[in-house]
Order: C-alpha cells, then structure tokens, then sequence
C-alpha cells in the first residue's frame, strides 16, 4: 500500500522536475514518506501532493531522489581543453565588451566541477575576469558545496600541490580556500522547470553551460526541452560541455565541436529560408480627420516584465532605460530599484544605490540585503560590509530555513544565513579589522 503511494508522489514529482527515479531512489523515498505522512497524520497521498505546494516541502522530498557521484577534475581531458582551447578566446570576447567570462554548471552537486573550474582560472591567473554560476534542485548539497569541505576521496585526482595551494587539511577531510569558495555563486534551480535563461538568476548570456553527467538522470522528452533552454542561456559562440555518456541526436540543434582530445556542443546556426522579397514601398500618409487617442498607460509589471526580457536579451542598456522610466513614474516601486541594482552590478557604487532604495522600501527583502554586503565588501568597506552581513543573517535566521524565496533567482533563506556566517567569521572577511 505505501509503495502505490510512494509510486502515485514520485510521478507527480517526476512531471515537476523531469526527473527519473530508480529503485534505490524510491525506497528512500518510500521511507521519507513514511515518517512524513506519520508526522503530518495522513494516508491520502493526494493530500501530500497538495502539501508540495509548500516550497520546503518539495526541497526537503526532493532531496531524497538526487543521487550524489562526483569528484574534483572530473574528466580532466575536458577541463583541459576548454581552459587551452576555449577560455582564451571567451576571455578575449568580454576584455573588448568589458565583461567577465561567464560560466554555469547546471547540476552541480555538492560543487567540485565549479570549483575546479576556479581553481582552474586561478592557476592561469585569470580567476578575477570570471564569474561562475552553479545550481542543483537538492538544498543539502548546495549547502555542502557552500561549506567547501571534502573528503579524501573527493580530491584524489588533484596533485599535492594543489592540494597544497587550496586546501587546508582538517582530520580526514579538506577544506577549499574561502577566496575560491566565495568565486561561486550558489543558487537552487530545478532544470526541468522554465526558471531559465533569465538575467535574474544568471543564466542569460552565458559563455559556457557545464551539464555534465545530470541528463542521464532525466526523462528523454525533457532533455530535449531543456538542451533546447540551455542553447537559448548562451551568447553568440558560446558552448555547452556534457558528459561522455551524453551524446545527443544529430537532429537536434547542436553542432559538435572538437577541441583538443574532448568535445563541445554549439547551437547550429540557422541558414536563410528563401530569397528576399523585394521591399515593399511604403503606404502614403493619410490625412486625419480626428485627434489620435492618446496611447494606453502601461502597466508597472508589464513593463518590468518587459525589462527583464531585454535583460535576458543582452540588452542591459535598454533594460536600465526601462527601469529608470519606471522609477519616474512610481518612485517607491521596489522591484524596479532591484532590477536596476542588478543592472549596475559592474559598478558597485551606483549597484549600491539601488539596493539601499530597495531595502528601504522593503526591509524584508534579503536578495537586496546580500548585494548590498557584497557591494559594500567590493568597494572596501569592511565596517558597513559586515554590519550588512549581520543583519543579513539576522533576518534570515528568522525565517524557515527551506523557505525558497524567489522560484527564478533560486535562493532559500538557510542558504542566505549560511553565505552571511561564511562572509562575517572568515579571517579576511569585513569583520576581520574588528577581530584584530
């Protein structure tokens, strides 16, 4: 009878993430369940179904049907030839638009392939003009990702000088340099969803997608939805990097990409349907008879909506235009002020105004609140860097720790008090000088 129930759950958890469950997974699942439906007096599996609802209660079944495999320099002969073949001409790209190198690796577990890509770019010295986003739909790892403790089998592929450089050893286990750790920004994404690519939670306009060794996982109808999501994350040239085991359809809309003794993925490049057709001459102007009526006023989300778009486009100046209009209009319009935050994130002193506007107008919001320590940390300001930090902290550690607070962006409140503990008690962090 359980397992009818357990089986009746997981097709409902499967149609939400794409994902496809074996055995083993089930059975932790099946025991999950159990204890679940004893703590909460039900027998309906229709009324947990409708609890899922609830964004903990989802994280916390979900993370009984991810499956952990995986290690630092994970097929080295990729890592190799994306850093010989590829980085240097992405680096090349953003130096003349005056960006950073932009990375995802979707899927990431507890974040050794994210981390081995920083410790990559920091042994060819070019760690500063990157920045590398990570995601998995299971809390528990994103939270051990971001403490960056490992064990001995994680981080036998690396060399003792690695080893060395980034890692301090403690017992049996080792543990990651915080100034690699913080070069990864952690975020929650179910890759069978629509969260993506959106500029929100950084996965527009990306230089390269790692997914490697996570489809395998999934349902063969959703992969190619979501290989179909990653080639629209991507900006002219960019490449998507799978696993070995992941070789997709010719059919599909990628073409392979050799580059040293590995392979990439880049999406085709669509071919003219047809000769032009000849222009058209254009209608003469009629004469009016009557006053035009004035256009429609739009409505404030329809124009964030409309910011966002072109945030997710690339076009970060028109978006900015279209938040600065909004403010105009309405002033005390938080989103707008958020939106255009992370906008200006490249300069932090003009970020920083946006942020301070949103916090004021909702004191509540912690997204706003952890920019706000970053921007004060990146401008040098340890003291008011910290203080953030602290309230930061403060105001997440009152909230459920499962609590995802926005779908797109992908962050839970016990993973925000998390990033501010990190910030506040490590020896270089803001409140170092106090500490002296």
């Amino acid at each position: 009878m359980m397992r009818e129930r357990t089986e009746a759950i997981a097709a409902h958890l499967a149609k939400i993430t794409g994902l496809a469950f074996s055995p083993e997974q089930l059975s932790g699942l099946e025991d999950f369940l159990r204890k679940r439906f004893a703590i909460l007096h039900i027998s309906d599996p229709a009324v947990y179904i409708a609890r899922l609802e609830d964004p903990a209660e989802f994280l916390e079944a979900v993370d009984r049907l991810t499956v952990k495999e995986t290690f630092f320099y994970r097929h080295e002969a990729q890592f190799d030839a994306f850093m010989e073949h590829l980085l240097p001409v992405f680096l090349a790209g953003a130096a003349g638009e005056k960006r950073p190198v932009r990375l995802w690796c979707a899927g990431c577990c507890t974040g050794e392939e994210p981390y081995t890509l920083a410790i990559l770019a920091a042994e060819a010295g070019c760690l500063d003009r990157i920045e590398i986003l990570a995601t998995d739909i299971h809390k528990g790892y994103l939270e051990a990702a971001m403490a960056g403790v490992y064990s001995g089998r994680s981080v036998e592929k690396l060399s003792p000088d690695i080893l060395e450089k980034y890692f301090s050893k403690k017992g049996e286990s080792f543990r990651l340099r915080e100034d690699i750790r913080r070069k990864v920004d952690f975020k929650y994404l179910n890759l069978g969803g629509t969260f993506f690519p959106s500029f929100l939670n950084g996965t527009a306009g990306l230089d390269a997608v790692f997914c490697r060794n996570v489809l395998i996982y999934f349902e063969k109808a959703r992969v190619r939805e979501i290989i179909i999501r990653f080639t629209e994350c991507l900006r002219d040239g960019g490449v998507l990097a799978l696993g070995h085991s992941e070789m997709l359809p010719q059919d599909w809309p990628l073409a392979v990409q050799a580059a040293g003794e590995a392979f990439f993925y880049r999406p085709k490049k669509e071919e003219p349907a047809g000769a032009l057709l000849p222009p058209v001459e254009p209608a003469k102007p009629q004469k009016r008879i009557i006053s035009p009526a004035p256009p429609p006023a739009e409505a404030p989300g329809a124009l964030l909506l409309e910011a966002e778009r072109l945030a997710d486009a690339g076009r970060a100046a028109e978006a900015a235009v279209l938040c600065r209009r909004l403010i105009k209009e309405n002033y005390a319009l938080e989103k707008a002020h958020y939106l255009l935050g992370l906008l200006e994130l490249a300069r932090p002193e003009k970020a920083l105004e946006h942020f301070k506007k949103t916090v004021y107008l909702n004191s509540g919001h912690l997204q706003a609140r952890l920019h706000l320590a970053q921007c004060e940390e990146k401008l040098g300001r340890a003291g008011d860097a910290a203080r953030e930090y602290r309230n930061l902290g403060r105001l997440a550690a009152a909230r459920p720790p499962g609590e995802l607070l926005d779908a797109v962006e992908g962050i839970t409140c016990g993973m925000l008090a998390l990033i501010a503990e990190n910030a506040l008690k490590k020896p270089s962090g803001p409140d170092a000088e106090k500490n002296r």
